[in-house]
């Protein structure tokens, strides 16, 4: 009777490990995150591949931020068209230091997670540089002044002028 208990126990151990093995996929990035700004989207690619080898179609895979203060967002990945290929717009809102994590859309237990990145503030747009422009017209013009001041050239002078030693 142990013998069987045995060989049933062992039995029972083999199968639980199998039923839930090969059940988790990668996610690639098709570039490394640069130039994020707040305020400004970041289109990124994602690669999902069962075993990191095979493409996986029919999935729903998504981009968690987290500020860590509260602020989280989260942004569904749509199909790109190629195998395993999915495209999100991930915004993030503000500056400061973000936690973005990829869910595969297969098992999304475990998420694949990006080291933090320091989002810098969105450049304020000024329109037209009109201090710049003022500056740059002033500094011409105290440069042409300059030369204008130490240039060889003819000057004219007020007052008597003088014609072969006598004057006129």
């Amino acid at each position: 009777m142990s013998r069987i208990f045995i060989v049933l126990l062992l039995a029972f151990a083999a199968t639980t490990g199998t039923a839930s093995a090969g059940g988790w996929a990668t996610v690639e990035l098709d570039e490394s995150p640069s130039g994020i700004v707040a305020g400004e989207p970041w289109r990124v690619e994602l690669i999902v591949k069962q075993h990191g080898i095979t493409p996986m179609d029919d999935l729903s895979p998504s981009v968690r931020i987290d500020n860590g203060e509260g602020v989280v967002r989260t942004f569904r990945a749509q199909p790109a068209g190629r195998p395993g290929t999915y495209v999100a717009e991930v915004t993030y809102p503000s500056a400061g230091t973000w936690r973005t994590r990829l869910f595969d859309g297969f098992t999304d237990a475990y998420p694949h997670r990006l080291p933090e990145m320091d989002v810098p503030p969105a450049a304020a747009s000024a329109g037209f540089p009109w201090h710049q422009t003022v500056a740059i017209g002033v500094i011409a013009l105290l440069f042409l002044a300059g030369l204008l001041a130490v240039s060889d050239r003819p000057r004219l002078r007020l007052g008597t002028v003088t014609l072969r030693g006598r004057a006129a």
